[in-house]
């Protein structure tokens, strides 16, 4: 959980967990690297477009598949949804294959849009969404 909120303290009997780069801390965890001196392609943003604050991670090339991750106020969404749509065309626009992407939005006023949990399905998100992260991805690539 802690990786969802960067900079905040979880804290679990005498563990203390804090990710001060959020999904980017995560993503490094997850991706494989052949060697520790290699810099990989990265990007981490965490902002808010509307009544949306979103954090994404992504990290690596991929030789084949991305293995995608992705939440929405704090819960995992296993089938994944518009916001992951949003997030592969935002990918595909800057000609990017990441390794590991990672993403987790937090709707600040949701509308209940029925008994669903494991995916988001709000077509106007891909949109606005896909727009935002294109754009970002552009200005703010980095290696690590």
């Amino acid at each position: 959980v802690a990786h969802l909120y960067p900079v905040i303290s979880v804290s679990f009997e005498k563990n203390r967990f804090c990710f001060q780069h959020g999904l980017l801390d995560y993503a490094n965890i997850l991706v494989k690297r052949p060697d520790n001196s290699v810099q990989l392609k990265a990007f981490w943003e965490n902002d808010k477009v509307n009544d949306i604050t979103y954090q994404v991670a992504l990290l690596g090339d991929a030789s084949k598949n991305t293995q995608i991750r992705s939440w929405v106020n704090g819960r995992m969404t296993i089938d994944d949804g518009t916001h992951v749509d949003a997030l592969n065309i935002a990918c595909k626009r800057n000609e990017w294959t990441p390794q590991v992407a990672l993403i987790h939005l937090i709707m600040h006023n949701p509308n209940y849009a029925g008994p669903t949990r494991s995916s988001l399905k709000i077509p106007e998100i891909k949109g606005l969404l896909a727009n935002e992260l294109t754009q970002k991805i552009k200005e703010k690539l980095l290696f690590l």
